[in-house]
């Protein structure tokens, strides 16, 4: 399993000799003197997947390893504090894989128990079903019921505004006749009492 790097600065010093190259810790990381001479801070991820050396051969190109003699590998602390973190991660994985399996096996028992329960809980509402279709019907035939009434009541009255329109015409035409016959009546008297 490869494990998480680590970062190596690497900066001028003569440490050791020309060739010497020393490892120093800074903070969470380390870093090289006497690289060559050369001037420079340069971050360097390294993997912990292998044991880590760095070369301090005078005659070694800018970056390059070499197993010549005086090479230094990582601390045996380190390895150890690194396969410790390998064995936790590793435990927890499995942890993890187990919660989730554990977590599948639950949800299936939960999804059988609801579907058993639906099942075994089913009820028969046929009769229900019926007498709800049978209570609409006589809805429906209410309805229709009342709206013929609503349309003879409607009708009816039309029909009492329209006989009282003809009875204040009748009644207007008697007080004209009457008034007629009132008018004739007073001329007739006039006439008799001329011609007595």
């Amino acid at each position: 399993m490869n494990c998480s790097h680590g970062f190596y600065h690497f900066s001028s010093g003569y440490l050791g000799g020309p060739s010497g190259c020393l490892l120093q810790p800074i903070g969470d990381c380390y870093r090289t003197s006497n690289f060559h001479g050369v001037s420079s801070s340069l971050p360097m991820p390294l993997s912990f997947e292998s044991p880590i050396w760095l070369a301090s051969d005078a005659e070694t190109s800018w970056g390059a390893f070499s197993g010549s003699q005086g090479n230094f590998f990582m601390g045996g602390n380190e390895k150890r504090t690194m396969q410790e973190l390998n064995d936790r991660l590793a435990s927890y994985l499995e942890k993890v894989r187990s919660l989730e399996e554990a977590n599948t096996q639950l949800e299936g028992c939960i999804r059988e128990w609801h579907q058993k329960r639906s099942h075994g809980t089913q009820r028969d509402f046929k009769d229900y079903e019926h007498n709800i279709s049978d209570m609409h019907e006589r809805i429906e035939t209410g309805r229709v019921t009342n709206a013929g009434l609503v349309l003879q009541i409607d009708n009816a009255k039309m029909a009492t505004e329209d006989f009282r329109l003809k009875y204040e015409a009748e009644k207007a035409l008697r007080q004209n006749v009457q008034n007629d016959v009132e008018n004739i009546r007073k001329e007739l008297d006039n006439m008799t009492i001329i011609i007595t």
